[in-house]
């Protein structure tokens, strides 16, 4: 009943098959066509990604085509004032963590950058400024200020790599990450912005957090595990509540910054699986084993509609389970 669980081993980050079945939700195929996702999480890193996964094929015609990811670009420029405030603000949040060189300009690189609004917020501070973006109307609009790349260098120049809301797009996002941290000089800085998984009960927002683009879906555990495999440490999670006006200033999205350390390594994390799953069975996704679905009352409200999907979902995920 449910192909899309055929090749849903090894765990694409560690190569585990400590593997479980998390949610299961509907595909409204921008990406894969299949009608239905399942939500996978690792035992051993914590990471949470879906399967199926798109082809290579399947990621170039929509990210690199003018009528998927490229389609943005208008509304990129529409919200550009906007967003020049908030990332001033997110600017300020980094600054004190920051080392930066005292004898050139700071280098900095947005990796997926859009149409450049972070850059721009970063130029006016006196950084140098470099984008990669796959969208080419989008990299067109970010070119007109910053020096686009078409590949990541490896010549480790750059004081700060951003990579903002782009891992949970990626096929391979520990490739990525390798490739990106290949990029940053020595003890230099990563900063990653994420939809949380971990904090799912509280904002409410699992259809962000998981769903046809969003491949991989990140708690704090899952994102430690990630960078550090690719040679990376994070060094402070950043909570700032007032960077979440969409969910009332409840915790959307991770924010973390990591320094290059150089040395790639899973880190020793007890039970890193068990954020993502206590949030999701508090959401009501995942039954504990104590408490089962009783059947929902009828009910013609938006609540009641989402909580029998939610139903429907957690007795998917028990039919998954059973059938491993």
């Amino acid at each position: 009943m449910y192909p899309l669980l055929e090749n849903w081993k090894p765990c694409l980050v560690c190569g585990s098959d400590r593997l479980r079945p998390l949610h299961v939700y509907r595909n409204k195929g921008r990406l894969t066509p299949e009608p239905q996702l399942a939500l996978i999480g690792c035992e051993r890193c914590g990471l949470a990604y879906s399967v199926p996964r798109p082809t290579e094929e399947m990621f170039a015609v929509y990210y690199s085509g003018g009528e998927g990811w490229d389609a943005r670009a208008s509304k990129e420029e529409s919200w550009a004032e906007q967003r020049h405030e908030w990332y001033s603000g997110l600017l300020d949040l980094l600054r004190p963590h920051l080392e930066l060189p005292s004898d050139r300009p700071p280098r900095v690189l947005d990796f997926g950058c859009g149409a450049g609004t972070w850059l721009d917020v970063l130029q006016d501070a006196g950084w140098e400024t470099f984008g990669l973006e796959p969208g080419a109307r989008l990299a067109g609009i970010a070119g007109r200020r910053h020096e686009m790349l078409d590949a990541l260098p490896s010549d480790a120049s750059f004081d700060l790599a951003i990579v903002h809301h782009v891992l949970e797009h990626l096929a391979d996002p520990l490739a990525a990450a390798r490739d990106i941290a290949g990029t940053i000089v020595d003890g230099g800085r990563l900063f990653v912005s994420v939809p949380d998984l971990g904090r799912v009960h509280l904002h409410r927002k699992l259809g962000y957090t998981a769903n046809e683009l969003h491949l991989v879906s990140y708690t704090a555990p899952g994102l430690r595990s990630l960078l550090g495999l690719a040679g990376f440490e994070i060094e402070h999670v950043l909570r700032a509540p007032e960077f979440d006006a969409f969910t009332a200033g409840r915790p959307l999205r991770l924010r973390v910054l990591a320094r290059r350390c150089g040395e790639e390594r899973l880190p020793e994390q007890e039970e890193p699986l068990a954020e993502a799953v206590e949030s999701l069975r508090a959401l009501g996704t995942i039954e504990s084993r104590e408490a089962r679905a009783r059947p929902a009352k009828p009910a013609p409200s938006p609540v009641a509609r989402t909580a029998r999907r939610r139903s429907r979902a957690a007795a998917a995920l028990r039919g998954l389970v059973g059938g491993r």
